[in-house]
């Protein structure tokens, strides 16, 4: 099993398996854009299989998108995904509400589109205009940057509003989550799909300009997808009007059961996938 074809090991691995006849299985790892647009970057990135034998990916929409982009359907198994199956969705455990949660996802260097001066500056005026916003509402900001040692780091840009906000760089996203009251992304990213899972409305900033389109999770009423000139008017809503942040709720969890199958049960779906592979 790999993660994606584009890496040295997984390059090496997939060559073994095909010389001796071994089957290779990639595992989606992450929540991908699902355009006509995103294909080249997808291929550049390894995340569609080309070469692996077998395809399995979290659910439906990922199905679908690599079915329509050429993968032959036989080689394409909906299995869910263990990473999630702890997420087991309970009131009391998931209803904290003690901070807004930004989790970037950009500019990053492993994307040209990342790299104009015009992106790198409207994704410091966005952290910078979050900062601000949140401050003025006596909320509490944790900014949790991607894993990604190439990413901007924003903590320079909260200093400057209040040296109350906290730069997280490090460890697991999901109990920032857990307890968030809304969790506000800049790009695609996969903890949308832990926040979808543990009923948190999502607000989505966009900045960038890479020319992939746009995701079916942006155009599905799963996130409020806002810009900086809307952004106060929206953030405010989502934390003063309860009907909006339960309708946002409502489609995120519409939207995780679209984007993720067998939810809480991916181990043994993976599990009874392989068996029958190996026997």
């Amino acid at each position: 099993m790999i993660l994606s074809e584009a890496g040295h090991n997984e390059k090496i691995a997939l060559q073994l398996g095909c010389k001796k006849k071994i089957p290779v299985c990639m595992v989606q790892h992450s929540i991908h854009y699902d355009t006509k647009e995103s294909y080249d970057m997808m291929i550049a990135k390894g995340s569609l299989p080309i070469n692996s034998d077998h395809y399995l990916c979290w659910g439906r929409m990922s199905e679908e998108y690599s079915q329509n982009m050429g993968v032959e359907a036989e080689r394409v198994h909906a299995i869910g995904s263990p990473v999630y199956d702890d997420i087991i969705f309970d009131e009391e455990h998931y209803s904290k509400k003690e901070h807004v949660l930004l989790a970037t996802g950009s500019p990053t260097k492993e994307h040209a589109a990342d790299l104009t001066v015009k992106i790198i500056e409207k994704n410091m005026d966005a952290v910078k205009k979050i900062c601000q916003l949140v401050t003025k509402y006596n909320k509490k900001l944790i900014i949790k940057t991607h894993p990604s040692p190439d990413e901007l780091d924003p903590s320079f840009i909260a200093k400057q509003v209040s040296p109350d906000i906290k730069v997280i760089k490090e460890g697991n996203i999901s109990p920032l989550i857990q307890s968030c009251e809304i969790l506000i992304i800049n790009d695609l990213t996969s903890p949308l799909m832990e926040a979808w899972l543990m009923k948190k409305p999502v607000m989505s900033l966009r900045v960038t300009e890479n020319g992939w389109g746009i995701a079916k999770a942006f155009k599905n009423n799963s996130c409020l997808v806002t810009d900086l000139e809307k952004l106060d008017d929206d953030l405010k809503s989502v934390l003063n009007n309860e009907r909006v942040r339960n309708q946002l709720i409502i489609d995120g969890t519409k939207s995780a059961k679209e984007y993720l199958s067998y939810q809480n049960n991916g181990s043994k779906e993976l599990i009874k996938f392989l068996e029958k592979l190996v026997s």
